[in-house]
């Protein structure tokens, strides 16, 4: 069902440069764990905090939407809130950790303007991050008008797994696993639509999965069926 889905549409991805380390930066940063579903802020206006995503995936979703609106899914290396050094954030947003064992490094806002005041290095970083973040919504309003519903699951966890994981051998692997809904909201797909693009892909041995980690076997097979290249950066960011 998917190759056939595949096979008739020619896809030209926008692609979403590197976000720059901003480990420098954060390193002084206060750690803190989330259970999945733990909210981190219930609104960005006047929060008094930056976050750097180490391990996991934040939730951003529209306070004036229901929520199960998902905007965007920051993952390792991203930040949060970081539009909140603007005078005026474009929208306003809550953050919810997505992942179980979710860990963000916080930094008061104050010290990231200081920061930037002193560094021209990260006042350049600041602008590109804040272009990729344009990127990526523009990425994800492109999917939904392009991609088939299996292309789109299947594209997104190509690059989850990719961003999130780590290389083993050929294959690649990450843990935690999202939950066949949370994939759903982030797709906008609907459940049993991933639940059975998933159990074709292990059918055919292109993945596996338990509750625990989630694993690609044909990083190929499953870069044809999604009907976009895997950007480059992707293939290398986490080699071990």
């Amino acid at each position: 069902m998917i190759a056939a889905e595949t096979t008739v549409r020619k896809i030209y991805p926008i692609s979403t440069p590197m976000v720059n380390d901003w480990s420098e930066l954060f390193t002084p940063g206060v750690e803190q764990h989330y259970r999945r579903g733990q909210v981190v802020f219930p609104r960005n206006h006047l929060h008094p905090y930056v976050y750097q995503v180490v391990k996991g995936l934040v939730a951003i979703c529209s306070v004036s939407q229901n929520d199960d609106v998902i905007l965007d899914a920051p993952g390792k290396g991203d930040l949060v809130n970081l539009d909140g050094i603007l005078p005026a954030p474009n929208e306003s947003y809550r953050a919810t950790a997505l992942t179980g064992s979710t860990i963000l490094r916080r930094l008061p806002l104050t010290e990231v303007q200081v920061a930037l005041q002193s560094r021209q290095k990260w006042n350049e970083m600041v602008h590109q991050y804040l272009l990729n973040q344009i990127q990526r919504s523009q990425q994800r309003i492109h999917d939904l008008m392009v991609l088939s519903a299996p292309e789109r699951i299947i594209h997104f966890l190509m690059q989850y797994v990719l961003k999130q994981g780590r290389q083993v051998g050929f294959e690649w692997v990450v843990q935690p696993v999202l939950t066949h809904h949370e994939i759903g909201l982030l797709t906008g797909t609907g459940r049993q639509t991933v639940t059975t693009v998933l159990n074709e892909l292990r059918s055919e041995d292109v993945v596996h999965f338990t509750r625990n980690y989630f694993i690609i076997r044909n990083l190929e097979k499953m870069t044809t069926l999604s009907g976009c290249p895997v950007r480059e950066e992707f293939r290398t960011a986490n080699r071990k």
